[in-house]
């Protein structure tokens, strides 16, 4: 439990930086789409989502958010301008560690309340903030049944898991050679999955670019790629033509798993049913001689 989780449980409201959210804040403003989709979930009606003042602009982009068609309607707010922010006169501003550390100043200096997000690194964080978020905005009980659900899920995905003897290895595909190690919810989901993260193994950590070269030693037992618009198969022609990715095994023989960005990033409870539908995707592949 971090430092902002126990200020909310001693004290009874939120402790910010800046000043005070009210017990039960009427305009809330996301600025992180982890806070989106949580919000959304646990402000569910339309008189609940009065409550929203706005959502961060990637609340409606369909690639990346979980939320996309529910959040149609709602003001969103575009970037991190300081004075958009102040106009739709938020009495709780939510961000995450990683939106701009002089945002959360100026917010502060305007005694305007703000609760951060502060850690993302795998499933045990993702259920942490959803109950800060459901303390700040009173929606206490709303928020145990979604971190309730979300445990739910993965312990059935697990059970699925049980005995099994094999863990297949998997490598993250982005063109410019991205992968990901440990401490990021990509690590997360695969592990979740009943998978081994090839990174992991070589002792990665976080958000690590390799070169052609070193893209051309690794041998995993599937590629995962991110893709909304073009086919598998459009997608391996590709691949199969850039250097470095080419050399793998699982490239010349076409085993890819293909999963939606927004499963492959959420930070949110969505993460739960991301593991369920890369588990299903991995199952069926793995059983293919």
């Amino acid at each position: 439990m971090n430092i902002i989780t126990i200020a909310i449980v001693m004290v009874g409201y939120v402790s910010t930086w800046g000043g005070y959210a009210s017990a039960s804040p009427q305009r809330v403003v996301s600025l992180t789409l982890a806070a989106d989709e949580v919000l959304m979930a646990l402000l569910p009606s339309s008189a609940d989502r009065n409550r929203i003042a706005a959502l961060s602009s990637k609340a409606i982009e369909g690639f990346r958010s979980h939320v996309a068609k529910e959040a149609k309607g709602i003001p969103l707010v575009y970037g991190d301008n300081i004075e958009e922010i102040i106009k739709l006169k938020p009495d709780l501003v939510i961000l995450a560690s990683y939106n701009r550390p002089a945002l959360k100043s100026q917010l502060t200096k305007l005694k305007v309340p703000t609760v951060t997000l502060e850690a993302f690194n795998g499933p045990e964080d993702l259920a942490d903030n959803i109950m800060i978020i459901g303390r700040a905005i009173d929606r206490v009980q709303e928020a145990k049944k979604l971190v309730d659900d979300f445990w739910l899920k993965l312990k059935a995905v697990k059970l699925e898991l049980d005995g099994r003897k094999s863990r297949p290895t998997i490598l993250t595909y982005y063109p410019d050679g991205t992968i990901f190690g440990t401490s990021t919810t990509v690590d997360a989901l695969i592990e979740a999955a009943g998978a081994r993260n090839l990174a992991r193994d070589l002792g990665l950590k976080g958000w690590v670019k390799l070169s052609r070269e070193q893209l051309a030693t690794l041998n995993p037992d599937f590629l995962l790629v991110t893709e909304e618009t073009q086919s598998r198969d459009l997608i391996l022609t590709r691949i199969q033509k850039e250097a470095g990715w080419r050399s793998q095994k699982a490239v010349k023989e076409g085993r890819l798993i293909v999963v939606p960005e927004r499963d492959l990033l959420t930070l949110s409870h969505h993460f739960a049913g991301a593991v369920e539908r890369f588990q299903s995707r991995l199952k069926t592949l793995a059983a293919k001689p």
